[in-house]
């Protein structure tokens, strides 16, 4: 910035010091003016909230939004096309309903309410889709342009003006005798006013446009009904026909017959198994056992002949 541009820049702050604390006064925008500034304050709220509250409404789990934003973040960074959708929550129960269907098997009624559930569940998130796409493109997209074209260029307008104003009374009050501004020229103040006076012309244009734009406005409301309306319909004749298909399996399942069951006893441990059979010993296999030593016939058992004819008999 040149020094000329830096002694203006403090030439403006000085004066808007000075307003702040009462030592100046700057000139006083018309009421009609005032009153323009209030109202497109109030709408650039308004639609900034408008398109973060409607987002919220066509996806409404922060955590999956969160996470879809970034999986599709990181895929742009790769270079890839494929976009990550939001799950709708439809969707998500639809799948559970039409697994554990399948789980229980065609056999079950249960089973196959819950497969025709969850397939009208499924068809229930296509259209949620389909809404997000209509109420983007006929609601949040004009939106958008309007926030980030017409109001930015008219908040920069409006900005122009506080700037020029303040330049302009700064030139003012030091033309005033006593103030020190004897540098300042007629022809300066005269140039600073007709920029001034041209700014502000420019900002009520923008601000009368953005006002006066009512009926494109309420056409946008109108696009975000309709389509609200369309997704309900379709959703009602989906929940309807689902509705009869309940119904009618509801009567196949009181009219199935049912067979009486006996429980069956346990089958037998192993255990059990032991007690009615016993395993065979180890020493019922023809041979003599080591407590045949200890029969009569044996040196060692009662009535039997001494050791040492028993030693005799052995080595002989």
């Amino acid at each position: 910035m040149s020094l000329a541009g830096l002694k203006k820049q403090f030439n403006k702050a000085n004066q808007y010091v000075s307003e702040k604390m009462g030592a100046a006064e700057g000139t006083r925008l018309d009421e009609d003016f005032k009153e323009m500034e209030r109202k497109t304050d109030i709408t650039a709220e308004l639609i900034e909230n408008l398109i973060l509250r409607t987002k919220e409404y066509l996806q409404p789990n922060p955590a999956s939004r969160a996470k879809m934003n970034a999986f599709n973040s990181y895929a742009k960074m790769r270079g890839q096309a494929r976009q990550h959708p939001y799950p709708q929550p439809e969707g998500v129960l639809g799948d559970t309903m039409f697994k554990y269907g399948g789980d229980l098997g065609v056999e079950s009624v249960f089973g196959q309410s819950l497969i025709e559930s969850g397939e009208a569940l499924r068809q229930m998130a296509e259209v949620k889709y389909a809404l997000e796409d209509q109420v983007r493109q006929a609601f949040l997209e004009p939106l958008h342009l309007l926030q980030t074209k017409d109001i930015k260029d008219l908040l920069f307008h409006r900005k122009k003006v506080e700037s020029r104003r303040l330049d302009f009374d700064c030139k003012k009050r030091k033309k005033v005798p006593g103030a020190g501004g004897g540098g300042i020229t007629d022809e300066e103040i005269k140039a600073a006013e007709e920029k001034f006076e041209e700014s502000k012309a420019l900002a009520e244009t923008a601000m009368y446009s953005l006002l006066d734009n009512e009926v494109e406005q309420v056409s946008q409301l109108v696009a975000l009904v309709e389509a609200q309306v369309e997704y309900h319909k379709q959703n009602a004749a989906i929940l309807e026909s689902l509705l009869n298909t309940l119904y009618s399996k509801r009567d196949e399942a009181s009219m199935k017959t049912r067979e009486p069951r006996q429980p069956k006893p346990p089958a037998a441990t192993s255990w059990e198994s032991s007690r009615a059979s016993p395993s065979p010993s180890p020493f019922d296999n023809g041979r003599e056992s080591p407590l045949d030593d200890f029969s009569e016939n044996s040196p060692w058992g009662g009535g039997a002949a001494p050791v040492a004819s028993r030693r005799k008999k052995l080595v002989g």
